[in-house]
């Protein structure tokens, strides 16, 4: 690769402080939109890309800058890189790009631009983000907890009676979606709070069977302090675990085996689903964000899984990594696949389980006919995929 090599003029760069020193680059690609974190080692080696520096010139000027070494194998997998997310001149995004993390669905239906509506709502909430009011949630949580550990057996009996009863558990799908809404609007309210804009949402559905709602926060990666943006982050799932609060504070003053109590049982369960998904880091939700974000590791999940089929199939690096950080994303990428597959299992055979039981003939044919939409949706992303992959390899 001895061609003279050109980063893009009309890209948007932001330095952003590290709070162990040193400094991150935010890098917008001003027509796509797409945003894209480097490293202040790759930064240093895209800004000398400016067509008249030879890649054995940049290893050298790394050497003196840095005081280490830059592999010929590290620099061409950082331009490969560079290439497949055509932030070079003359080339065009590819399959595989790393750009800050997202967590939209794949498949959308837009709602329009939200950001007005938004900016009232924090106007209304701005108290939410005081310290009284911070103290006040603990109070609630702390509260909870202690409810839980004092009433815990009769809790979980409870919960058990509950879920055998069958038809409460169909209340838990549509609550965990507006459990969902609840926390996209609380960290969009929050990118608001600390001056941020919103200008997407819509819903998604995952394998084209489960609603999910979202809100665009790509905004969030072009804050410069990184705990607004794990504060942002975060305030979906304080949300959620404020209102897991509250309700296990009415199921404690309710009476017990009454229509009230077992309203507030089902709520509780709802929050406890929403919660597991939502702040669960092997998957694509708000859980992941923080850890990327805490992390300052862009598009882990597609990064791990990129690195670990190159290492499975003895192919070169997707981009030059340390030792370390290849190792953290072969685990990141074989925790992520074991638990995906054995969710999916679960949820299969519970949702066939429950159907049977309530709904028995209906309820069967209801299950393969969710079970076909799973299969045809696992089969259409794959070769959707696929598809990417070649168009992108011979564009």
């Amino acid at each position: 690769m001895s061609q003279m090599l050109r980063m893009r003029t009309d890209l948007e760069i932001a330095p952003r402080a590290e709070s162990g020193g040193g400094f991150s680059y935010v890098v917008k690609d001003t027509p796509t939109g797409e945003v894209f974190l480097l490293r202040e080692e790759d930064y240093f080696i895209c800004r000398s890309l400016d067509g008249t520096n030879s890649l054995a010139e940049i290893q050298r000027a790394f050497q003196r800058r840095f005081e280490m070494s830059l592999s010929a194998q590290h620099l061409d997998a950082l331009i490969r890189n560079l290439e497949d997310t055509g932030l070079l001149e003359n080339t065009t995004v590819r399959a595989g790009s790393v750009n800050v993390q997202t967590t939209e669905p794949i498949v959308q239906w837009r709602l329009g631009d939200p950001d007005r509506l938004l900016r009232r709502i924090e106007m209304l909430c701005s108290w939410c983000f005081s310290r009284p009011a911070a103290l006040f949630a603990m109070l609630i949580v702390a509260a909870a907890c202690g409810i839980s550990v004092r009433y815990g057996d009769d809790l979980l009996y409870e919960f058990m009676t509950v879920w055998d009863l069958g038809e409460y558990v169909f209340f838990v799908i549509p609550g965990v979606f507006c459990s969902g809404i609840l926390a996209e609007v609380s960290k969009a309210v929050a990118c608001k709070h600390y001056g941020g804009e919103i200008h997407g949402a819509g819903i998604g559905s995952v394998l084209k069977i489960f609603p999910r709602f979202y809100c665009d926060l790509s905004d969030v990666a072009w804050m410069p302090q990184k705990s607004v943006r794990l504060r942002i982050m975060a305030a979906g799932l304080i949300m959620q675990v404020l209102f897991l609060s509250v309700s296990v504070i009415m199921w404690e003053k309710g009476i017990p085996w009454t229509s009230e109590s077992t309203f507030w049982l089902v709520v509780i369960l709802i929050h406890l689903f929403a919660l597991f998904f939502n702040a669960n880091p092997l998957l694509n939700r708000d859980g992941y964000g923080l850890l990327t974000t805490w992390l300052n590791v862009s598009g882990l999940r597609e990064r791990a899984f990129q690195v670990t089929k190159a290492w499975v199939r003895r192919k070169p690096l997707p981009e030059p990594l340390s030792t370390d950080e290849i190792c953290g994303f072969r685990w990141y990428a074989v925790l992520s696949v074991v638990f995906s597959v054995g969710l999916v299992i679960a949820i299969t055979f519970l949702l066939g389980y429950l159907l049977v039981t309530v709904l028995e003939g209906l309820g069967a044919c209801i299950f393969l006919f969710l079970l076909y939409r799973i299969v045809r949706g696992l089969i259409v992303s794959r070769a959707k995929r696929r598809d990417t992959q070649f168009t992108a390899r011979h564009a």
